[in-house]
């Protein structure tokens, strides 16, 4: 992963797939951006491979006039073997955020395939119909199950949503992210 460079008003990359097997999944890549060129929010897509893909963007830096200097994205990938494709980051639309950093955690988090139903003291995944496919539970001693649990929406977008349980102990603390 890397930038092949900057032309004026976008920032090109590349994601080379070194394998001999196909990979398809999503791509993270740290990319330098110049000056002036995003000025607030990080764009929510990108062209890849000629077509226009949402991404999940993170801000990393930003230069002394605030605008943005240095964007994390994550970005849908489907590469043939020993593949290569081509991107191309630059002002656009804001991104799409399933649930705002710091907004209050939804109950369930649902996906084309499954729904993920976040708690502290379970993780439920769910099919489309709804039925029970897994869940987690923790183990080990509990921290205090009276004390108040502080959960954080830390990232959410259009590729994967994180959110994070945390239930302080006098001995113990639990956390999850899920």
């Amino acid at each position: 992963l890397g930038a092949t460079g900057v032309r004026a008003g976008e920032v090109a990359f590349s994601v080379t797939n070194p394998a001999s097997v196909p990979v398809a999944g999503v791509a993270r890549v740290s990319l330098p951006v110049p000056r002036g060129l995003l000025p607030g929010l990080p764009p929510g897509e990108a062209v890849v491979g000629g077509g226009t893909v949402p991404v999940q963007a993170r801000v990393v830096t930003r230069h002394p006039d605030g605008s943005i200097r240095r964007v994390l994205l994550s970005v849908p990938i489907d590469l043939p073997a020993r593949g290569v494709v081509e991107g191309v980051y630059r002002p656009g639309p804001p991104p799409v955020s399933a649930v705002a950093p710091g907004a209050s955690v939804p109950a369930a988090v649902g996906t084309d395939c499954w729904r993920v139903v976040p708690g502290m003291d379970r993780i439920e995944l769910l099919d489309a119909r709804g039925a029970l496919l897994a869940a987690i539970e923790p183990f080990g001693p509990d921290p205090d199950p009276a004390a108040s649990v502080v959960v954080q929406v830390i990232e959410s977008g259009p590729l994967y949503t994180w959110v994070r349980y945390d239930r302080p102990g006098e001995q113990w603390n639990r956390q999850c992210d899920v």
